[in-house]
């Protein structure tokens, strides 16, 4: 029952963004990173994000000298 009603809210809201990001010293290659369910992402200057997590509905503000990203959208 719940998938139904969550997919009623997608519908009208939209599928959350996949955010995979990586900080200092972590590469890539090396490591496959953390992944988040994310809305209202943002891109902040110099070298920062913020994102509301959707499994736990807080928002996050990342700041860090070396942080790589990735987003994909639906």
């Amino acid at each position: 029952m719940k998938k139904f009603f969550q997919s009623i809210w997608y519908l009208f809201v939209g599928e959350p963004a996949q955010l995979t990001y990586w900080l200092d010293g972590e590469k890539p290659s090396d490591n496959p990173g953390t992944e988040v369910r994310v809305r209202h992402f943002r891109h902040l200057i110099p070298n920062g994000i913020s994102y509301v997590n959707v499994d736990t509905g807080k928002k996050v503000v990342m700041r860090s000298a070396n942080l790589s990203y990735i987003i994909k959208e639906e």
